[in-house]
């Protein structure tokens, strides 16, 4: 009988312990798959707040439609044109883009007076600042990237990150978006033999004259034909510009990260909603030539070369980056 008390407790305690680690792997499998599922969802928020956002981004003007002419008024952030009421899918304000770069400068992200504007840009992302917005030109090349603080870090951190969600739309920078309307009457100016005199009138609203570069930008019918002279907000002395020489592709800074390269700088003073300053412009040659000229303004510390397109419909691609 004591033997096969014996065998008896044996088997039983092998069962114990063979339940025992049934139990305990059946418990890591169930941690495991709880995990893995925990993780998914995660995954799938990430990606659907990147996409939600790429989407307002590119299919909306925001609200308010014009949010960008007081920031503090910003309830969502829209970077779309807009015509008669209606957003213009998938065209880039270069507007709207200079003015949401210029929020997410770091001393502007932390300022007190602009946590309005911060909160709905967070909003967007979910109530996260690990996002970044970037816009590639047709050849892969970053023309604008922008990461709260992007003006003092070298990066925005999603390198680092364990996940990463990243959304690309197709954006076209349209005629015009990069430009005040009035420089486009200013096309085919034709020379003359001693000289023919044009003015043109644009305005600069209150407070882009920091939130943007400001360029003239040249197109004469030849490399070194016509002879072109630009005097900005006066019409005397020597010109501001001239052409020939041609300067960073026929391009000429007016006001640059915030220095003025003319005699009399730009201004942004009220003028009761109308141009507030002009260029004058004398075109010298044969009768058969002529020049373009652009008034161009870019988000501030852009590439110089592109204000070279701004006038042309480009295409582009937006990217929004969110991470955790």
């Amino acid at each position: 009988m004591k033997q096969k008390g014996q065998v008896f407790t044996l088997d039983m305690f092998l069962a114990l312990a063979i339940i025992s680690l049934v139990v305990s792997y059946s418990g890591l499998a169930l941690e495991q798959a709880r995990r893995q599922a925990e993780t998914y969802v995660l995954r799938h928020s990430l990606e659907q707040t990147a996409n939600d956002a790429a989407e307002v981004l590119v299919k909306t003007s925001g609200t308010p439609e014009n949010w960008e002419a007081d920031i503090n008024g910003l309830e969502t952030p829209g970077l779309t044109e807009s015509e008669r009421g209606h957003p213009l899918n998938n065209t880039l304000s270069i507007i709207k883009l200079g003015w949401l770069r210029d929020l997410l400068r770091y001393d502007n992200w932390q300022a007190y007076q602009n946590e309005n504007a911060v909160g709905a840009v967070r909003a967007l992302f979910g109530g996260s600042d690990n996002f970044e917005i970037n816009i590639y030109g047709a050849d892969g090349g970053v023309w604008w990237s922008m990461w709260p603080g992007w003006d003092v870090e070298s990066s925005s951190g999603s390198e680092n990150s364990l996940e990463v969600a990243v959304v690309k739309r197709p954006v076209v920078v349209r005629s015009g978006a990069g430009m005040r309307s009035e420089a486009k009457g200013l096309q085919h100016l034709t020379a003359g033999p001693s000289g023919q005199y044009y003015t043109l009138d644009f305005l600069v609203n209150r407070g882009e004259l920091d939130v943007f570069d400001w360029y003239v930008l040249l197109r004469p019918s030849g490399s070194t034909n016509p002879s072109v002279k630009l005097w900005v907000n006066r019409t005397t002395g020597s010109p501001d510009f001239s052409f020939p020489p041609a300067l960073d592709n026929n391009i000429y800074k007016m006001r640059y990260h915030g220095a003025d390269y003319t005699a009399v700088p730009l201004t942004d003073a009220d003028n009761g909603g109308n141009p507030n300053n002009y260029m004058r412009v004398k075109v010298t040659g044969n009768p058969s030539e002529w020049v373009d000229v652009f008034v161009v303004f870019l988000p501030r510390c852009s590439p110089s070369e592109l204000a070279a397109s701004a006038p042309d419909n480009v295409i582009a691609t937006l990217e929004v980056r969110l991470w955790r």
